[in-house]
């Protein structure tokens, strides 16, 4: 015979994972729907244009520091992580 709080605390473990599953799920069908998305708006680019990375940085000690250049790349970026 099971003492109550064991079946209380089992059903609780069922939903957790449960909820688990399904938010593992969401999250791979969102994964899915925005790689469609960004497929479905990629640009075709000329094959010779590059890109680049301009890896900007604070000066030293101080984080609001930046040089001229820095400012002018990151006001120029189209993407900035």
């Amino acid at each position: 015979m099971e003492a109550p709080y064991q079946k209380s605390w089992f059903k609780k473990g069922q939903a957790y994972q449960s909820q688990k599953r399904s938010s593992r799920f969401s999250r791979h069908d969102q994964a899915s729907k925005l790689n469609k998305l960004l497929e479905d708006q990629s640009v075709d680019l000329d094959a010779n244009h590059k890109g680049f990375v301009s890896i900007v940085g604070a000066g030293p000690h101080d984080p609001d520091l930046l040089t001229v250049k820095a400012v002018k790349a990151i006001m120029s970026a189209e993407v900035l992580l």
